[in-house]
């Protein structure tokens, strides 16, 4: 693995504190590309990413979310697209896949937000109903998560990780 790329993997934090500046939309388009870029089940992309850069919204959906701390310049709202999961996807994939393939896609915005200077916090603590309908979304949307956006006000220290040897074992547990 090119050391970069871990770098960037190993020093980025959720920021839930913001400096007061803009994020330019030309950098919120080139996030919503790199969430374009994470894989997907079947190449499905159900995906949809709503991008809120107008304070005054963003202040409400901080209304309807306990966990969105900070005043973040813009908000990611990443959505699975039930109707291309149901057109697309097996039984499994209406759902679970569809999920996963959503948090990938928010990865590769919290790394591609870090890696140009941005901070990022993933948010699930939301009421999903109150948010959907500030951004009337339309009812094929799920809201899987917020991404809370902009320059860090703040630089907090790595959390401790559990040593590789407790988390990992090759070809059966107890493996070496």
């Amino acid at each position: 693995m090119e050391k970069e790329v871990l770098e960037l993997m190993k020093t980025r934090r959720s920021i839930r504190a913001f400096a007061p500046e803009p994020v330019d939309r030309e950098k919120l388009k080139e996030l919503a590309e790199a969430a374009c870029w994470a894989p997907t089940a079947g190449n499905i992309q159900p995906w949809c990413f709503g991008i809120v850069d107008d304070a005054g919204l963003i202040k409400k959906i901080k209304m309807f979310s306990p966990g969105l701390f900070g005043d973040p310049a813009a908000i990611f709202v990443m959505c699975a697209d039930e109707e291309i999961a149901m057109k697309r996807a097996e039984e499994a994939g209406r759902d679970i896949l569809s999920r996963m393939d959503v948090m990938l896609a928010s990865e590769n915005v919290a790394l591609a937000a870090h890696a140009m200077g941005l901070g990022t916090c993933l948010i699930r603590s939301f009421n999903i109903p109150g948010v959907s309908s500030l951004l009337n979304l339309p009812g094929r949307f799920r809201i899987e998560l917020l991404i809370s956006v902009g320059y860090p006000a703040q630089s907090p220290k790595p959390p401790k990780r559990r040593p590789l040897d407790e988390v990992t074992f090759f070809n059966e547990w107890g493996g070496k």
